[in-house]
């Protein structure tokens, strides 16, 4: 009976749980996280059965066996795949849907915007004067800004959306995990996984569920009913959930691009993870499309901005002025980044170019009360406090700052939201094109041709040296080149100052411990062949670095032991670190100015010895079209292998050495261009008739009906190679030829130079008569009478006919006249008549020298041609050959040299003036001050003087800075030619103040020569005298007392040709005072220093000047042992000579014929048989023209003088031609410079630098650019007369060669950037010229340019924006559209995974309805079986 009781028992008990089970599931039918649950029931069964068993098997009731949730994993995996991918793609298609309407507003899209901006412009083109339809095409450009900055802003505003989802994604995702490891936690906490209760399994699955909305997790579901989750791409994914670890994602923006990070803690380092589906990936793809919109609409903005603007800088707007950027991308972008609470802001304006695209950080520092900025990398670039400038741009600070305060800024031009319209006013829209071309009206086709704008592409590889040269360097600090060859290019050159090659210095360099030298220590230097020795012992103590020792040496404070030179007089200068010593010699081949540097040695240890590179390296300068502009000429094979496009020479480049530089005039399109070497250019002078003088003197009737020529062709050899017969036509004059020889050997680097100086002199006084031609060919009559040997009215004459005949005059000297014809074509001066005597010629050469050494005589009707000369000039050497007889040229040191010679025709004088730096040839140190380099220039000028056998040298050695300075150099030339002339003074008569003083601004004027100077006294006290007190202010004093205050308080401002020349005051002598004057440094000319004639007797009295006073003339040194002398010297008064003779035995000097009375000689003594000689001259001797002359005999008598006044001016000097003597000058210079080049005015053109010779070469110099974008130089366009593809192109203003092109087979070439486009056929000769300076106001050729960039061009790439926006409007909804199919898609799979997973375990209430009716019938029918059990134990119990 107890086996039906617990039969019954258990089956209500399972049941009881049934229904429970079965409610469960019906209570949540509607929990989406909820799993169907079903009660498993199991059979009770009983290993032994009692005694009222009928069977040992027999069963004992029914069990629950576990509560079974309705769970399938792959199921649940397909679900949460379907969740990611339809998260993925409702995000994206979110977001796409509004990147839709951003892009597409209405009708109003930026392509329309874009198409009213070109039709507003064509409106323009039709009346470019209309200035309300200007107006008009800027507002459309202004509507254009505003609706491409709505769509940028738009996209912008979208960006910051997703970035805020995917931030809110993020949070909630970490969320979601921190919960799923909460509940992981808890499970594995069960003792058994069956005891696992099925509330913590729904929660896992559905946060599981819940991240695999949000990413594309990978769930591994284990027998601990624990999961481990990873994410990212398969077989790479990072764990998420892992046991009880659990990791968290962190968002960081990269570059403006969102990246999704494992978090694994602070002290883990940080994964990048690649998620591919979810809500997150979503919003991510989304991102990415609207990144690639955005850039696709800062392309086009970019691409709108650069090439209208370009184009609009083409043209020129109604003022003429070249068109400015129509529209802006710059911006500078400003971010706070501080991290608490101020008021301080940062301001950042002024311009951008400098610093586009650069990231900076502005900081402040607390501890130091300062901001600084610094770039990318951290590096600090400025430090300030209230503002600061760097490259352009002024940083501001403003309001209060506090710790931790920051600023990021961004300088940046492609960002299409910065966009703004530059463009203010119509007025400025560049409607005319800056270039425009006319046809010439001699053009035989009626072709035209057009420029556009065309970027060559350049590949030479050639480094650019306008940095390395962009400041000035000296020697010591140089560029120095590994090669020679093609050195680099200098890029929009406007000027190059002194561009030079240097030479290298022998060098010593010695190494001796510091700490080893003492008392005894040495420093021996050998030069040549002598020794000299520096003794080092007194300066040793406490030098701690050899650089005190080698500014010991260099400043002369430690002279050699036995000569006591200086390492400056030994051309010696020093360097020193703390470990070396090095000596540098400025000696140069041939070793004239200093002697080698051959060995040294400190402390009995020799040196090292570095000996100097002796070669030559040569620069040359082209342009990139082949054109040298500087050197020495190319021979034909070195042009060949240089000017190549992989040298940086444009493709069609063709070689010329036309216009390299020669002479002091040299230009090229407008620049002046110079080179400059010691020994200067190389020269040959010829003539018409060839290598003869051409100067002829013809009898009266027998005038030549012919010109006389060369008979044959002369034959010009060049060291590049290039050789040239060239020939003359009959009859040609010298200023012909030279143009026929440019034109045919110009191409080789020589030029020539005609000129044509004709000097008469000796004309006496009286009548004089003659006819001159030159340009006419009718005779234009001279008839003049010369009075006083004053030629001025006849300069007068030829003057006045000069329109005529091209002939200019210019008084070269009493009695004399120069005649010039600039053009060096003939002088011919026929029928002459001379009232007195003869008149003598002989032409002058360029700088004022006498060709022929014995001049012609011409008397009454005789005719004289002069026939000019022509100069070929070369940087390099060349011979000729003529009539079977070879001559090469020589180097002149004034042409091209450190000495510039020139004659002023006007003035009768030739002027000196000097090329010098100190960065060149200045004792310098290099920025370690470890190598020196030794001072090298010296200046060298040699006059003829009076006398033949002696010439009268000066050499100037510049040191000091201050010294390079041709003012610095003039000075010192000037004073050491005037050491050795004679000294002169004037003296007055001696006064009293009872004899009067002169008054403040009493003037006397002095001659010296030629030369006038007036004296004006300055006195600023006043005086009265009562008796013999003088009172002066409030004190009295006594006459002589007050005279000398007079005197002590006078001064004499001198005016004349030379500053500082005379030095004039008040002198003692005995108790009196007098006048004194004096010539500062000696007189070459050896005139006496007088009191001028034109001097009034008022003057004179003032300063006391009478007969009785007068000149001396005081001369050097004479030993009176020497030998009796004969006409050693020549006083010259007026137009008489006095021979002075000396007589050893009476020790006196005699003259004759006798000297007029009151001129005296004396002898001053010196000291034992030595003396000075002094010429006195009283003021008596009415004749003013009173001078010393040397003779062939005056070498040892203490004097030299030369037939020439000379001047000195501000920078340079000047020697007078005096007395018709011509003096001829030679000189000779030093320096480290092996050439110096420079350039002014270029305007912005390309060069490239290249050297040539045997030396490896160094550089310095500077360089100025003008960068302009579009250059104002206007050319013409020349088609070649033997080959009409040929274009050849010059400089319009100059008429130089530019460059030349061969026109291609689409009828166009390129050039200087340009394309130029032939429209038709060219013929032979045809000129084109490219105007810049015209009138353009109705010209709308530039707005033709504007308007076809509305459409794409196939050859260019450039236009076509309308086209391109709705190119990224297309391409966005196409995006749109795939993003909804798959939207579609996804809900589909979707659709089909939740309802797999509802099948399999949701809850279905008609299911649960008949689980529930069976399960009540179970239940009611066991308490039927246990009530009727106990029916029957009822039964039994009462039976009982």
């Amino acid at each position: 009976m107890s086996d039906i009781f617990g039969i019954a028992k258990s089956g209500l008990q399972a049941y009881k749980e049934g229904l429970a089970t079965t409610g469960q599931n019906i209570a949540n039918v509607g929990n989406e996280n909820y799993a169907r649950r079903e009660a498993n029931l199991a059979e009770v069964k009983s290993g032994s059965a009692d005694v009222l068993s009928i069977s040992p098997s027999s069963s004992y009731g029914v069990k629950v066996d576990g509560i079974v949730r309705a769970f399938d994993q792959f199921i649940d995996v397909q679900l949460q795949k379907a969740s990611s991918g339809l998260s993925f793609s409702t995000s994206q298609t979110l977001i796409l849907e509004k990147l839709e309407k951003v892009l597409r507003p209405g009708e109003a899209t930026v392509a329309n915007k874009i198409q009213d901006f070109f039709a507003s412009l064509s409106t323009v083109s039709q009346d470019p004067s209309d200035i309300a339809a200007r107006h008009i095409a800027v507002d459309a450009g202004r509507a254009v800004v505003g609706s491409i900055k709505n769509v940028a802003n738009g996209i912008n505003d979208l960006r910051q959306l997703v970035s805020d989802n995917i931030s809110g994604n993020i949070s909630d995702f970490n969320k979601t995990i921190e919960l799923l490891g909460s509940v992981q936690r808890e499970i594995l906490g069960n003792t058994s996984p069956k005891s696992t209760p099925n509330n913590l399994l729904d929660q896992r699955d559905a946060h599981l569920k819940t991240l695999s909305e949000f990413a594309d997790i990978s769930v591994d579901y284990l027998k601990n009913h624990s999961v481990k989750v990873t994410l990212g791409t398969t077989g790479q994914g990072q764990t998420l959930i892992g046991g009880l670890a659990h990791n968290k994602l962190k968002l960081q923006n990269v570059d403006g691009v969102p990246k999704i990070y494992i978090d694994s803690g602070a002290n883990s380092a940080s994964t990048i993870i690649q998620i591919q589906s979810g809500e997150i990936a979503g919003f991510m793809a989304a991102d990415i499309a609207l990144t690639e919109a955005k850039k696709s609409l800062d392309d086009l903005t970019k691409s709108l901005v650069a090439e209208v603007n370009e184009v609009h800088r083409f043209g020129v707007d109604l003022e003429g002025e070249q068109g400015k950027d129509f529209f802006s991308l710059n911006a500078i972008e400003i971010h706070k980044g501080s991290t608490r609470e101020s008021t301080s802001q940062l301001r950042v304006d002024g311009n951008l170019e400098k610093l586009m695209g650069e990231r900076l950080s502005v900081k402040y520092s607390g501890s130091d009360d300062l901001w600084s900025i610094a770039d990318a990398s951290g590096k600090k670039l400025v430090e300030f406090k209230g503002s600061a400038e760097l490259d352009g741009l002024r940083f501001s600070i403003e309001g209060k700052p506090a710790l931790g305060d920051s600023f990021n800024v961004k300088i940046t031009n492609n960002s299409s939201e910065n966009l703004q319209i530059k463009l203010k006013d119509g007025k400025d829209i560049a409607a005319s094109s800056f270039y425009s071309i006319e046809p010439a009206g001699s053009n035989s086709s009626n072709t035209e041709i057009s420029l556009e704008r065309f970027s060559e592409i350049e590949d030479d590889n050639l480094t650019k040296l306008n940095s390395s040269l962009s400041h000035p360097r000296d020697a010591a600090n140089s560029i120095s080149f590994v090669s020679d060859g093609v050195l680099g290019y200098m890029e929009n050159v406007d000027s190059i100052e002194n561009l030079t090659s240097l030479k290298s210095q022998a060098k010593i360099q010695f190494s001796t411990a510091l700490s080893g030298l003492d008392a005894n220590s040495k420093l021996k230097i050998t030069l040549g062949s002598s020794e000299h020795i520096f003794s080092l012992g007194s300066i040793i103590s406490g030098v701690t670095s050899y650089i005190e020792i080698a500014d010991f040496l260099n400043k002369g404070g430690l002279k050699s032991d036995t000569d006591s030179f200086s390492f400056s007089d030994l051309g010696l200068y020093a360097g020193g670190n703390k470990n070396n010593l090095t000596v540098s010699s400025a000696a140069q081949p041939p070793y004239s100015t200093f002697a080698k540097l051959n060995s040294g040695s400190l402390n009995n240890v020799s040196g090292i010895n570095i000996p100097a590179d002796t070669g030559l390296a040569n620069l040359q300068v082209f342009t990139r079209e082949g054109i040298q502009l500087s050197g020495k000429p190319l021979t034909e094979q070195q042009a060949n292998d240089l000017i190549t496009k992989t040298n940086g020479f444009a493709e069609d480049a063709v070689y010329t050495a036309k216009y390299i530089s020669i002479g002091e005039d040299n230009q090229y399109i407008g620049a002046d261009i110079t080179r400059l070497t010691t020994a200067g250019a190389q020269t040959k002078t010829i003539t018409a008739i060839g290598f003869s003088e051409n100067l002829n003197l013809y009898a009266a009737n027998s005038f030549p009906t012919s010109r006389p020529g060369m008979s044959s062709a002369m034959t010009i050899t060049t060291a590049a190679g290039r050789t040239s017969d060239f020939t003359t036509v009959q009859g040609m004059m010298a200023g012909q030829i030279a143009t026929k020889f440019n034109n045919e050997n110009g191409k080789f680097g020589i030029e020539a130079n005609a000129y044509n100086n004709l000097e008469l002199f000796g004309i006496s006084n009286g009548r004089l008569q003659f006819d001159i031609y030159g340009d006419n060919a009718t005779a234009s009559s001279i008839d003049v009478t010369v009075a006083n040997s004053d030629t001025a009215s006849l300069v007068t004459a030829i003057n006045a006919k000069s329109s005529e005949t091209g002939v200019f005059a210019s008084v070269s000297g009493k009695g004399a006249v120069l005649l010039s014809k600039f053009d060096g074509n003939d002088i011919s001066l026929k029928n002459f008549s001379i009232a007195t005597g003869t008149v003598s010629a002989r032409q002058i050469d360029k700088f004022g020298e006498k060709i022929q050494s014995s001049p012609i005589t011409i008397a009454n009707g005789k005719h004289v041609i002069s026939g000019g000369q022509i100069e070929l000039r070369s940087p390099d050497t060349f011979s000729l050959t003529y009539s079977g007889v070879t001559q090469a040229s020589s180097a002149s040191s004034f042409d091209d040299g450190f000495i510039k010679k020139s004659n002023n025709i006007a003035q009768n004088r030739t002027e000196y003036s000097f090329k010098a730096s100190s960065l060149i040839d200045g004792n310098l140190l290099d920025e370690t001050h470890s190598i020196a380099v030794a001072s090298s220039s010296s200046y060298s000028l040699t006059i003829s003087g009076d006398n033949a056998n002696q010439n009268i040298a000066a050499v100037f050695k510049p040191r000091a800075v201050s010294e390079f300075s041709s003012k610095e150099i003039s000075k010192n030339i000037v004073s050491e030619i005037r050491k050795n002339a004679p000294k002169s003074r004037f003296a007055g008569d001696d006064f009293t103040l009872s004899d009067g003083f002169p008054v403040s601004g009493s003037t006397i004027e002095f001659q010296l020569g030629e030369q006038k100077y007036v004296a004006t006294l300055n006195t600023t006290l006043d005086y009265t005298v009562s008796g013999s007190t003088v009172t002066i202010g409030t004190k009295n004093y006594s006459l002589s007392e007050a005279l000398e205050r007079l005197v002590e308080d006078s001064s004499f401002h001198v005016s004349g040709p030379e500053k500082d020349r005379l030095t004039v005051g008040f002198e003692k002598n005995g108790s009196s005072f007098r006048l004194f004057a004096s010539a500062n440094d000696g007189v070459l000319s050896g005139h006496a220093l007088v009191a001028a004639s034109s001097n009034s007797g008022a003057q004179k009295n003032t300063f006391h000047v009478s007969n009785t006073s007068g000149a001396e003339l005081l001369t050097g040194e004479i030993d009176l042992t020497q030998a009796d002398k004969a006409n050693f010297g020549e006083i010259i008064i007026g137009s008489t000579t006095y021979s002075l003779s000396f007589t050893t035995a009476s020790d006196a000097i005699t003259s004759n014929p006798a000297l007029p009375t009151g001129v005296t000689i004396a002898k001053v003594s010196t000291g034992t048989n030595k003396a000075r000689m002094k010429v006195t001259i009283p003021e008596s001797i009415t004749d003013k023209d009173i001078r010393l002359k040397a003779t062939n005999n005056s070498a040892t008598f203490g004097f030299v003088t030369a037939s020439s006044q000379i001047l000195l001016g501000n920078n340079d000097f000047s020697l007078s031609n005096y007395d018709n003597q011509r003096i001829v000058t030679t000189s000779s210079v030093a320096s480290l410079a092996d050439e110096i080049i420079s350039v002014s005015g270029l305007n912005g053109e390309d060069l490239i630098l290249v050297s040539s010779g045997t030396s490896k070469p160094t550089i310095i110099g500077n360089v100025n650019e003008k960068s302009q974008e579009l250059n104002p130089r206007e050319m013409i366009a020349k088609v070649n007369k033997d080959n009409k593809n040929l274009i050849e192109i010059f400089d319009t203003k100059s008429g130089d060669l530019l460059g030349s092109r061969e026109l291609s087979n689409k009828n166009n070439f390129l050039f200087r950037g340009f394309d130029w486009i032939v429209d038709g056929d060219l013929t032979a000769l045809d000129e084109f010229r490219v105007l810049t300076s015209n009138p353009k106001k109705d010209d709308g050729s530039n707005l033709e340019r504007l308007i076809a960039l509305s459409s794409f061009s196939e050859s260019s790439g450039r236009g076509g924006y309308s086209e391109r926006y709705n190119s990224l409007v297309t391409s966005a909804g196409f995006q749109l559209r795939s993003s909804e199919q798959s939207l579609i898609d996804a809900k589909a799979a979707h659709d089909v995974a939740k309802d797999q997973k509802s099948e399999f375990s949701g809850v279905d209430l008609d299911t649960e309805a008949a689980r529930l009716l069976e399960q009540q019938q179970a239940y009611q029918a066991l308490a039927r079986v246990l009530s009727t059990a106990k029916e029957m134990l009822d039964t039994l119990l009462r039976s009982m």
